[in-house]
């Protein structure tokens, strides 16, 4: 059973680094930051954020951590220069992305594959996973209930078969709250082919293989996050629709507006949870 498409992940993030550079944070980290205080700027959030899945994951000096689903690489950086891990690898599906972490990383234990994580082969384990964001990308619309829950077993079978004993799995994945249904823009124009999760189907899944050390609901960080994202993309509007066109960024403000809503009225949450491998 196969998660989103690549080519759908591509269709995504073709509006270039350029453009998102425009409105995240300048580690170029596309999903929900942690606040810890009212008056944390989305730098500092988006940093503990960081901080919190490495401390989930047991990241430490000498440690092999692998990222699935790692973005521009934000979580590969913190972990070589941070916690002095020893082996740091992520996990993508977009070229533009990692053409950017290659272009800035001068660190060898940091490195980047372009790969969807059912094809991906590693015979070393690792001490730590971290996946920030991916999770709800890999059930997709057309798949049958059972056929999502098999999805999300074979990724928890992947996660188990990779880590030592005892190892550690941070997981954070956006689900479904009192809607068991995406928006129009968020099926039409964003993520076209995926479907979220429910909180029970991910403890399920994963409860062969893994424990749950902690499970936090920060639907509110994640609304604070879009609140932001939106407030920047509208601000640079004008160089946004000279680089990407009008449509394009109407279709983005229009969507961190409507997700926005969502985590604020409960529609979607925003699960952060902590696992350790039986």
């Amino acid at each position: 059973m196969r998660t989103t498409s690549q080519a759908e992940i591509q269709h995504h993030y073709d509006a270039g680094n350029d453009f998102y550079a425009m409105w995240l944070d300048r580690r170029m980290i596309y999903s929900a930051a942690l606040f810890r205080s009212d008056t944390q700027s989305l730098e500092e959030a988006q940093i503990e954020k960081l901080r919190f899945h490495a401390d989930a994951a047991g990241a430490r000096p000498g440690a092999r951590i692998l990222d699935v689903g790692c973005g521009w690489g934000a979580m590969l950086r913190y972990l070589v220069e941070e916690r002095n891990v020893a082996d740091a690898v992520g996990l993508t599906l977009s070229a533009a992305q990692k053409e950017r972490f290659d272009a800035g990383n001068a660190d060898p234990r940091a490195r980047m594959a372009i790969v969807n994580w059912q094809d991906y082969h590693d015979p070393r384990p690792f001490d730590g996973i971290v996946s920030i964001g991916a999770f709800e990308h890999f059930g997709r619309f057309d798949h049958r209930p059972e056929e999502r829950l098999a999805v999300y077993a074979e990724f928890f079978d992947f996660c188990r078969r990779r880590l030592n004993k005892g190892g550690k799995l941070s997981l954070q994945t956006i689900a479904y709250g009192r809607i068991r249904k995406l928006t129009p823009i968020q099926r039409d124009k964003i993520w076209r082919e995926s479907e979220l999760p429910m909180a029970h189907e991910v403890l399920e899944a994963a409860s062969r293989w893994f424990e749950p050390e902690r499970l936090v609901n920060h639907r509110l960080d994640y609304a604070r996050t879009l609140r932001e994202w939106e407030r920047r993309l509208g601000a640079a509007k004008a160089r946004a629709e000279t680089l990407v066109g009008p449509e394009k960024v109407a279709d983005y403000l229009a969507y961190l507006d409507d997700a926005a809503s969502g985590f604020e009225n409960g529609a979607i949450q925003l699960l952060r949870i902590a696992f350790r491998r039986h």
